[in-house]
Protein backbone atom coordinates (compact mmCIF):
# COMPACT_ATOMS: atom_id res chain seq x y z
CA UNK A 1 0.00 0.00 0.00
CA UNK A 2 1.13 3.57 -0.86
CA UNK A 3 0.84 6.25 1.26
CA UNK A 4 0.42 9.86 0.20
CA UNK A 5 3.19 12.29 1.76
CA UNK A 6 0.46 15.01 2.54
CA UNK A 7 -2.26 12.62 3.42
CA UNK A 8 0.43 11.52 5.99
CA UNK A 9 1.38 15.06 7.32
CA UNK A 10 -2.48 16.01 7.24
CA UNK A 11 -2.90 13.61 10.16
CA UNK A 12 0.12 13.97 11.85
CA UNK A 13 -1.22 17.78 12.13
CA UNK A 14 -4.79 16.36 13.42
CA UNK A 15 -3.23 14.56 16.02
CA UNK A 16 -0.82 17.75 17.29
CA UNK A 17 -3.67 19.91 16.98
CA UNK A 18 -6.19 17.41 19.16
CA UNK A 19 -3.69 17.74 21.52
CA UNK A 20 -3.71 21.32 21.37
CA UNK A 21 -7.25 21.77 21.79
CA UNK A 22 -7.31 19.65 25.01
CA UNK A 23 -9.29 16.58 23.29
CA UNK A 24 -9.11 13.34 24.05
CA UNK A 25 -6.59 11.38 21.82
CA UNK A 26 -7.31 7.38 21.62
CA UNK A 27 -9.58 7.87 24.67
CA UNK A 28 -7.03 9.42 27.44
CA UNK A 29 -6.67 13.03 27.57
CA UNK A 30 -3.98 14.74 25.87
CA UNK A 31 -2.73 18.69 26.13
CA UNK A 32 0.53 19.70 24.41
CA UNK A 33 1.14 23.59 23.86
CA UNK A 34 -1.12 26.89 23.37
CA UNK A 35 -2.21 27.61 20.13
CA UNK A 36 -1.21 30.24 18.42
CA UNK A 37 -2.36 31.06 14.21
CA UNK A 38 0.18 28.53 12.74
CA UNK A 39 -0.46 24.59 12.25
CA UNK A 40 0.28 22.28 14.78
CA UNK A 41 2.81 20.20 12.73
CA UNK A 42 4.61 23.95 11.86
CA UNK A 43 4.78 24.35 16.01
CA UNK A 44 6.56 21.89 15.34
CA UNK A 45 8.67 22.23 12.66
CA UNK A 46 7.72 19.11 11.10
CA UNK A 47 5.74 20.08 8.10
CA UNK A 48 6.82 19.49 4.53
CA UNK A 49 8.27 22.96 3.60
CA UNK A 50 10.51 23.24 7.13
CA UNK A 51 11.86 19.90 6.27
CA UNK A 52 12.92 21.07 2.76
CA UNK A 53 14.62 23.99 4.53
CA UNK A 54 16.47 22.35 6.79
CA UNK A 55 17.98 20.41 3.89
CA UNK A 56 16.26 17.20 4.69
CA UNK A 57 15.12 15.56 1.87
CA UNK A 58 11.68 14.60 0.33
CA UNK A 59 12.61 10.72 1.18
CA UNK A 60 13.80 11.25 4.48
CA UNK A 61 10.94 13.28 5.49
CA UNK A 62 8.25 10.95 4.46
CA UNK A 63 9.84 8.59 5.53
CA UNK A 64 9.39 10.10 9.05
CA UNK A 65 5.78 10.81 8.37
CA UNK A 66 5.75 7.23 7.97
CA UNK A 67 7.36 6.18 11.18
CA UNK A 68 4.95 8.84 13.35
CA UNK A 69 2.26 7.12 11.27
CA UNK A 70 3.13 3.58 11.75
CA UNK A 71 4.69 3.66 15.30
CA UNK A 72 1.67 5.77 16.74
CA UNK A 73 -0.84 3.51 15.13
CA UNK A 74 0.32 0.69 16.37
CA UNK A 75 0.98 2.16 19.80
CA UNK A 76 -2.48 2.98 19.40
CA UNK A 77 -3.54 -0.58 18.96
CA UNK A 78 -1.25 -1.88 21.73
CA UNK A 79 -3.35 0.11 24.33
Amino acid sequence: MKLNPRAIETWLNDVLAKGEDNKELFGYPFKLVIKDRKRAIERFSLDWETMQLHGISKETTFRLYRSLFVYSTGFHEML
